[in-house]
């Protein structure tokens, strides 16, 4: 699998000093879509998608039934606003390495219910600003 570099060197530091395991990775057949994931000793897991060109990071719980979150959402819960547009990969890079602690709290056993509850309440809103034609209130009808 054909990873950029600066993923590479995120992985190795993950794998080296942050006791990350590569857990799945899958490669797709037509686009160049890829996929790698990772599990931390505590359970906290980071992905590496590649979607029809684009890169996107997530995070996740360590619970199976948990679902995977764009660090661009996951940011709005240090303080940035949420945002339509997708992040650079240099810029959600930037945010792992910075926030990867507080991202492994956020995603720990003792957290993990209250972040989800936040994060698909933001996705929610952002979908609705996305989507508004979709999202008519009973009085617009």
């Amino acid at each position: 699998m054909k990873l950029p570099d600066e993923i590479q060197k995120l992985i190795m530091t993950l794998e080296n000093s942050k006791g990350y395991k590569c857990i799945n990775q899958m490669e797709g057949s037509g686009f160049g879509d890829c996929l790698l994931e990772m599990q931390s000793s505590i359970g906290t897991r980071i992905r590496f998608v590649r979607d029809r060109g684009d890169w996107f990071v997530e995070a996740s719980g360590c619970m199976p039934s948990s679902k995977w979150y764009e660090l661009s959402l996951i940011k709005t819960l240090f303080g940035g606003n949420p945002s339509t547009h997708p992040m650079s990969l240099d810029r959600q890079m930037e945010l792992l390495q910075n926030e990867l602690r507080r991202i492994e709290e956020l995603f720990g056993p003792e957290q993990l219910a209250m972040t989800e509850g936040k994060l698909n309440h933001i996705q929610n809103e952002r979908a609705k600003r996305l989507f508004p034609s979709f999202y008519k209130t009973q009085q617009d009808i």
